[in-house]
């Protein structure tokens, strides 16, 4: 078998476990494809069903909790101006000295045991990033209790309830956007959730990038401006910085555009001594980097209610606060 279609054939395989886990139709499926042997149909068969089921929006899209008074615009980053220079010193915010965060692809809820495990790895958590958050009942009462900000992309819509990346924290954000991009071989979206968060008795202000990167494409391009777009709004910000989510980095060219991006905005990448990241041809595809802080703790768990294990990572703010990284102070 060529590259080509191996490939083609892990790209429908992958794409119908993913597919049919948001539908709840795995089961059946799975049962029908081993009496059949023939996955292409059961493609054909998906994309039947699922016609109905599912609604891409034509616009770019933040959703948002109660807790926002107003409806958080814009979401696209091309129209957000930077904030360059010094801020004034904020009296509420994160802490300088501990800040905790959870970032997880929780695989659309889809696994039954997700409730136990999330409300045990976001007990105390500040920043909870998400990707593939489906925003069904649970996820939204498990956020209100106790309540969280958040915010939402769209990549689309699944019986009316919106799926995608989604950042919570303790304090509102703000500023925030989004920056959308279409997987080239399936047309949905991906995005990047970028929120900004005080940091309280400093005039720091946190941005904190929640990625979740294009995943199926034959070739590096799309990949590439995606994280370039990225690139382009994070020269602008001159403060301490998180970049955290499921990158799909399962290639090397990928993940030599991610050191790359490193380079250039002074990234470091958290380091484990021992992880469970999920890898993909002996690639992990989850990560966080960071900018402007000092790394405290980091691990990764083993679980059982995704198909990806979380991070979990304590920072805190470097002692020198006043350092500025943007390209055009």
């Amino acid at each position: 078998m060529n590259l080509g279609m191996h490939f083609f054939q892990e790209l429908i395989n992958s794409l119908i476990d993913k597919v049919l886990h948001a539908t709840n139709l795995t089961n059946t499926v799975h049962k029908f494809v081993r009496l059949s042997h023939s996955k292409w149909l059961v493609a054909a068969v998906a994309a039947v069903w699922l016609a109905g089921c599912i609604h891409i929006p034509l616009q770019p899209a933040l959703g948002h909790s109660a807790a926002y008074r107003s409806k958080p615009l814009p979401a696209d980053c091309e129209t957000v101006p930077p904030r360059l220079g010094i801020t004034k010193v904020a009296e509420d915010g994160l802490s300088p000295q501990r800040i905790t965060l959870l970032t997880w692809n929780i695989f659309k809820q889809s696994r039954s045991s997700w409730l136990t495990d999330f409300q045990q790895l976001s007990h105390n958590k500040d920043l909870l990033i998400l990707q593939e958050a489906y925003m069904d009942e649970s996820l939204d009462s498990v956020l209100s209790d106790p309540p969280y900000h958040w915010l939402m992309t769209t990549a689309f819509y699944y019986q009316d309830n919106a799926t995608g990346v989604l950042t919570a924290s303790r304090i509102p954000s703000t500023r925030h956007c989004a920056l959308y991009a279409k997987e080239p071989l399936i047309q949905t979206p991906k995005s990047i959730l970028l929120s900004t968060y005080p940091l309280a008795g400093t005039d720091q202000r946190l941005m904190v990038a929640n990625v979740h990167g294009i995943n199926f494409s034959l070739g590096m391009e799309s990949y590439r401006d995606q994280f370039k777009a990225l690139g382009k709004v994070l020269r602008n910000h001159s403060g301490p910085l998180i970049l955290a989510g499921d990158f799909n980095s399962w290639r090397d060219d990928r993940q030599i555009i991610l050191d790359e991006l490193s380079k250039e905005l002074s990234l470091q990448q958290v380091e484990y001594e021992s992880h469970h990241r999920i890898t993909v041809f002996g690639n992990p595809i989850d990560h966080v980097y960071y900018r402007g802080l000092e790394l405290v703790h980091a691990s990764s768990p083993h679980v059982s209610s995704s198909d990806h294990n979380p991070l979990l990572v304590t920072f805190k703010l470097t002692e020198a606060r006043q350092e500025r990284y943007a390209k055009n102070p």
